[in-house]
């Protein structure tokens, strides 16, 4: 599995497989290896690994996002790089399923993954893309995964730790860098 998905059209499923090994696990390992050192039971250790896999989804959906319409001097990324590198990103797979006008499928997968695009077509890409409302869908979902993520720590006592938590999973999808 090609863990960017550049050059190639994937399911939706796909897309989150491929997020979760590239993004989640990382996160996942992190969490629960601190989980454990710090002291957690089971549940706990459970509780927060399901946390950061759910946030590692929403986070990476979000830095999707904003690799097409994000302001590039706030994230130090060129706005439409990922569309030059056909990278297949959930909003990619929502248009290519929801696209229903052929012309404009075609206009689309042309630009998709065409490195000499230029930032008009770029900017048609991501017109396209909210035209069928996929940036829309993707942020949805972004948010639907950090409050599963919220959701699965619910029962932690309340301490700081737990804050701190929560607080990182909302400026997960609420950043501009």
């Amino acid at each position: 599995m090609d863990i960017n998905n550049e050059g190639q059209i994937v399911t939706e499923d796909v897309y989150l497989e491929t997020i979760k090994l590239k993004t989640s696990v990382l996160f996942a390992a992190a969490a629960a290896g601190g989980a454990i050192v710090g002291g957690a039971n089971p549940r706990e250790v459970k509780a927060i690994n399901e946390y950061a896999i759910e946030l590692g989804l929403g986070f990476q959906m979000y830095d999707d996002y904003l690799g097409i319409a994000g302001d590039s001097s706030k994230t130090g990324k060129s706005v439409g790089n990922d569309i030059r590198k056909g990278k297949c990103t959930c909003m990619v797979t929502n248009t290519i399923a929801n696209l229903k006008d052929p012309e404009l499928l075609k206009e689309f997968k042309s630009i998709l993954g065409n490195m000499n695009a230029t930032d008009e077509q770029c900017a048609r890409a991501k017109s396209i893309m909210e035209s069928v409302g996929a940036i829309d869908y993707n942020l949805n979902l972004a948010k639907q995964k950090v409050e599963n993520a919220i959701a699965k720590i619910q029962f932690l006592p309340e301490s700081e730790e737990k804050e701190f938590m929560i607080a990182l999973a909302r400026y997960a999808i609420d950043r501009d860098v």
